[in-house]
């Protein structure tokens, strides 16, 4: 079994230059414009999944967005 993960060296500037704190705050400046209010709220392709939903809302937000991918 392979496991990958982040490259050590991306990783690391990532952290320590500041570019994840900067994409930190765009994505969460980002948030109330896509009408996240409620914790949590996942999106799934261009789905808004908001508040604890049963996992079947997840497995039809998934195959919606994989079908909008083969198109």
């Amino acid at each position: 079994m392979s496991c990958r993960g982040f490259d050590a060296g991306a990783a690391r500037s990532y952290l320590t230059t500041g570019n994840g704190e900067r994409a930190l705050m765009a994505a969460g400046a980002e948030a109330p414009a896509r009408i996240m209010h409620l914790v949590p709220s996942i999106m799934v392709g261009d789905f808004l999944i908001s508040g604890a939903q049963p996992p079947l809302v997840f497995a039809k937000a998934l195959q919606r967005s994989a079908r909008q991918i083969k198109r």
